[in-house]
């Protein structure tokens, strides 16, 4: 997957079957067992803008971010999310 999407200049998102399941294909999957992880679902076609205080103003499409892990299949935390803010 990331070797695509470098070949078609596309941001290192995740793009797996699980970034589109339903909620049946979720609910089924984990009353089989099987390992999960917790995503941030981020919102899909978004202008964010934040005021760098180096940069100044700066805005880029949510497209690029992609979700990101909170929790691994291993029970490990990803990242910390204290730096996020709302």
């Amino acid at each position: 997957m990331k070797q695509d999407a470098e070949e078609k200049k596309l941001p290192p998102i995740y793009r797996g079957k699980w970034a589109s399941a339903s909620k049946e294909e979720v609910d089924a999957a984990m009353a089989a067992g099987l390992p999960c992880c917790y995503r941030f679902r981020v919102p899909k076609n978004v202008d964010v803008t934040i005021q760098d205080t180096i940069r100044g103003q700066v805005t880029w499409n949510s497209d690029t971010l992609g979700d990101f892990v909170l929790l691994r299949s291993n029970g490990a935390v990803r990242m910390a999310c204290g730096h996020v803010c709302v």
